[in-house]
């Protein structure tokens, strides 16, 4: 981050509603210069417009590099880089700082010791009993559930929310979770020694499914399909269908720009859509 005085910030921002597009422009040039920090001091004045402006660019910018890192897409970098999109009031260090303490709690129990469906249900116990958990807004209509930053501060969050959630705590705690995408939806899944053993249902305490419950989990959410419907992914989709769910719960809202970067992201992690079912096609 370049240096930058309060005076000169004073003078960028009153800078922000001259007429001259030239200027503006090299307004924005000098602010994003300042790095992600100056979102957060642009909206303490007010400048919102702005600063929702600089946040799509500096998260467009963080995207393009994500996808393509050694190991798989970085998830907690990831939710980092999208949340400011959407929530203003988003601070990285302490959704970053809060997640890896939520993480650890599993992290400090993991034994190689016990069976893949003990380890499960104490990760479960950890996830929604300790830290308290739960799913809500199985409509994707309320932002404050989807919203990564909020889910954490209220334990409270929508399907896909959470789904992500549980699986990146997972993760952090050597849990070897894949996901199990099929159109409208994906499960995590448990794999050990190449097999799925087990899929995990977030809208109920991470209850295990075996594959004939898998099949009537699908059924009760009204989807039918076959078995070659199923994809076995990973954190890059799991990663696809949250911005997706994005996309359902902020449709309504007259967010133009936040809702084009959110597809310019999304083209970023790959053609691949799960949420939207094509009858014509199951």
């Amino acid at each position: 981050m370049m240096a930058c005085s309060k005076e000169e910030f004073d003078s960028l921002v009153s800078l922000l509603d001259d007429e001259d597009l030239v200027v503006k422009e090299c307004v924005m040039r000098r602010l994003a210069s300042l790095g992600t920090p100056v979102v957060k001091d642009l909206r303490t004045v007010g400048g919102h417009a702005a600063a929702d402006s600089l946040a799509a660019q500096f998260c467009l910018e963080e995207f393009k590099d994500l996808p393509r890192r050694a190991g798989g897409l970085p998830l907690l970098k990831a939710c980092s880089a999208v949340s400011p999109l959407f929530d203003r009031g988003f601070d990285r260090a302490l959704f970053e700082d809060n997640f890896l303490k939520m993480a650890s709690e599993y992290a400090a129990e993991a034994s190689d010791q016990r069976t893949a469906v003990e380890n499960i249900r104490i990760f479960n116990h950890i996830f929604y009993r300790r830290l308290g958990f739960a799913v809500y807004d199985l409509e994707l209509s309320d932002p404050s559930y989807a919203m990564l930053g909020k889910v954490m501060q209220s334990r409270g969050g929508n399907p896909f929310a959470i789904a992500l959630l549980y699986y990146m705590m997972a993760q952090v705690g050597g849990l070897p979770l894949r996901v199990i995408c099929f159109p409208g939806g994906c499960l995590p899944v448990y794999i050990e020694g190449g097999r799925e053993l087990f899929y995990i249902n977030v809208l109920r305490g991470g209850e295990i499914l075996h594959r004939e419950r898998l099949q009537e989990f699908i059924a009760a959410m009204g989807i039918r399909i076959g078995s070659e419907a199923f994809s076995l992914k990973d954190e890059k989709a799991m990663m696809t269908i949250y911005l997706e769910s994005l996309q359902v719960v902020f449709s309504e809202e007259a967010l133009p720009l936040q809702m084009r970067t959110l597809e310019q992201i999304l083209d970023l992690l790959g053609p691949e859509r799960y949420l939207t079912v094509d009858e014509d096609r199951l």
